[in-house]
């Protein structure tokens, strides 16, 4: 229900149910092209365009050029592994300022 969505601070479905109310159910145009460039409008025809696409784009002819991709090493020692008082110092930080969020929205 769209008021539930307000209240919930669900904006994006709000709107989403809104303007499927407002305009209602439009229905798409269900035509496509041939190789050759002619309008096909059967649900048949236009199956078997769409499965000679995707044959003809899955196993198309190998490319005239392969292109060598060297991965280089990463480099990990730019960064000290942090300590376990550290990693406890930004939990702590993290949960504080979840904890405020949460005060924050509540007052509102």
């Amino acid at each position: 229900m769209a008021e539930s969505d307000h209240r919930a601070h669900r904006s994006r479905q709000l709107y989403q149910k809104v303007n499927g109310m407002r305009k209602g159910y439009k229905g798409h145009d269900k035509f496509i092209r041939s190789k050759d460039g002619e309008l096909i409008t059967t649900k048949m025809e236009i199956t078997e365009r769409w499965a000679e696409y995707f044959e003809q784009l899955l196993n198309g002819e190998d490319p005239e050029e392969i292109f060598d991709c060297i991965q280089e090493p990463s480099n990990n020692s730019e960064y000290e592994t942090p300590t376990i008082q550290e990693v406890k110092i930004q939990i702590k930080r993290l949960k504080t300022i979840n904890h405020l969020t949460k005060l924050v929205y509540k007052a509102k």
